[in-house]
């Protein structure tokens, strides 16, 4: 067997037809025999090099922190299009605590994105109980783990140590977490630490370079003239006497002493000429595209393009983290889901994104109070978001107002006039708050009813159109009592409960109408938007309509009845 074979393990060169290139020629070649990566600079790269370098290391973690930071969670699916956390799910405990008795499942998700961004592929052994279930997930060495293809079927091969020898195994795919990025074949990621080793190089041999340059007090070329013709020794002598006394920062501007007629010529020179630091800022921001990092999270502050805080972030969750954040999610759901779930669609395991996304305080009120406003969310979930605790009570359904009793002539007599009117006063008062509130109510179930039904663009125009039939009875139950109190008159009450009640479902109709002019991807946000308006301003104008002048509520015509009328 040749030297080259013998380095390669077996099974990566057991099949023909499977069998990985490999020349003495080879870039790989002079990875294994000389411990790194050659090049261009001169300068040999290895993954402990090029982590050396900030921007690297920044970049790196970065990304790895920044998903595992996430919270990974498994999901049962509902049936009314929703889904709700499965903490009871054997895959939860790996996945939002720990992996294995000694590793946290931050600890996985962040070693595990590092080693794929670095190395192509990050590997995960999933250890199973006798019913076929995750028990634990261990961190197998990237650089000993590869996946191989034996006539047709997937393996993986990975060296372990098991007393105190190496030891080679075979795992089954399904057995494999495998943490993949931009991949030729589908098996092996490319390596950002392969494909960037010139710049990487580069930016180590600048680094050196920049070093030197300092530790000869940033005036690396000097020539010392001498009379006559000097002996080895003494040119050694000389020049070992002359770097105690000036090379480095410390002895920065000493005085120089020339002896025997010696003569000082010096080829002026300073960082800038020497484009070091225009050269580390460029290679910042190279590095930076090759990890698909915004240039300023690394250090380079030449330029942020963004107002806030939050877009920030929104841009680095796009275009930065979704890539792995979507592998991650995939892989897990292959993985770590059996058949049924999968094929049922009864699980999904998915980042919580919204925790990258947190906004400032003012920002994150302003949100809420319009999701809780809308109906969206409730109090005790704004709570929760806020890792505060649940209040019981806090989102039931305030009680109504109770109804004044029926007013007329008192026995007793005449109350005094400005008593009367003050009674008067407050009785318009109570009922006037009690249709706000009717109307209000009726606004949020009708509010949740559209969020649900814009969810579906292509029947959301004849929702629209029947949307008086959902709660029409509903309505004039509630207006009956209401407005009978306002208007005693049973004909006058009747076409007065009509109109309000026309009003209340011509302006949902029309608004609703209006919001359908947006693509279907942005349809629910318009919707969100006009139910606000909504619900802002139609409680105010029947309120109006219902307490205006007696004499305009009788101009209002008496409408056949409907099946909206009491």
């Amino acid at each position: 067997m040749s030297l080259i074979a013998s380095l390669i393990p077996p099974s990566r060169v057991s099949s023909p037809t499977d069998r990985r290139t490999f020349t003495l020629t080879g870039d790989r070649a002079y990875q294994i025999l000389a411990g790194g990566n050659a090049s261009a600079a001169g300068v040999t790269v290895t993954r402990d090099t090029a982590l050396t370098l900030s921007c690297v290391y920044r970049g790196v973690s970065l990304i790895a922190n920044s998903v595992s930071k996430l919270p990974l969670v498994v999901r049962r699916n509902l049936p009314s299009d929703g889904s709700e956390p499965d903490t009871g799910h054997q895959a939860h405990w790996l996945l939002r605590r720990k992996a294995n008795a000694h590793t946290t499942a931050n600890t996985l998700i962040s070693t595990l994105t590092g080693h794929a961004i670095l190395g192509g592929g990050g590997y995960g052994w999933i250890k199973r109980d006798g019913a076929a279930r995750p028990r634990e997930i261990l961190v197998l060495d990237p650089d000993s783990t590869y996946p191989v293809k034996e006539r047709g079927r997937l393996f993986y091969i990975t060296t372990a140590e098991v007393n105190g020898q190496r030891v080679r195994r075979r795992i089954l795919p399904e057995n494999v977490l495998h943490i993949r990025g931009f991949s030729p074949d589908a098996l092996d990621g490319y390596s950002v630490f392969d494909l960037a080793r010139q710049q990487i190089g580069l930016e180590i041999g600048t680094v050196r370079y920049s070093a030197a340059f300092y530790r000869n007090n940033a005036k690396p070329s000097l020539v010392i003239e001498v009379p006559g013709r000097l002996t080895e020794e003494t040119i050694k002598a000389y020049r070992e006497n002359w770097d105690d006394t000036h090379a480095r920062l410390e002895n920065a501007h000493k005085p120089a002493f020339m002896q025997s007629g010696s003569k000082l010529h010096e080829l002026s020179s300073n960082a800038r000429d020497s484009q070091l630091i225009e050269g580390r800022e460029f290679g910042v921001r190279d590095l930076a595209n090759w990890l698909s990092v915004p240039p300023h999270k690394l250090g380079d502050a030449s330029r942020t393009a963004y107002n806030s805080l939050e877009q920030e972030n929104q841009s680095f969750l796009d275009d930065s983290l979704d890539p792995w954040l979507n592998t991650w999610e995939q892989e897990c759901w292959d993985k770590l889901l059996t058949e049924d779930e999968k094929r049922s669609d009864s699980h999904s395991i998915k980042f919580t994104r919204q925790a990258l996304l947190r906004a400032d305080a003012a920002t994150r009120s302003t949100f809420y109070s319009s999701m809780v406003g809308i109906g969206v969310m409730l109090k005790n979930e704004v709570r929760v978001l806020e890792d505060m605790n649940p209040i019981e009570g806090l989102d039931d359904e305030p009680e109504p107002e109770p109804e004044p009793a029926p007013f007329g002539d008192d026995e007793g007599g005449d109350e005094p006039e400005p008593e009367e009117d003050e009674e008067n006063s407050a009785r318009s008062y109570a009922l006037e708050r009690l249709l706000s509130r009717t109307i209000e109510r009726h606004c949020k179930q009708l509010t949740a009813r559209a969020i649900a039904a814009s969810k579906k663009p292509d029947k959301f125009t004849d929702w629209i159109d029947g949307i008086r039939g959902y709660t029409c009875g509903a309505l004039a139950d509630s207006l009956f009592d209401v407005i009978g109190a306002i208007e005693t008159h049973p004909i006058h009450r009747d076409a007065l409960i009509e109109h309000v009640s026309d009003v209340f479902y011509d302006t949902w109709h029309d608004e609703l109408l209006d919001a359908t002019d947006v693509t279907p991807d942005r349809l629910v946000e318009k919707v969100l938007i006009q139910t606000n308006l909504i619900r802002n301003d139609l409680p105010k104008l029947i309120t109006a309509i219902a307490f205006g002048d007696s004499n305009e509520r009788k101009t209002i015509p008496t409408a056949e009845p409907s099946l909206c009328t009491t």
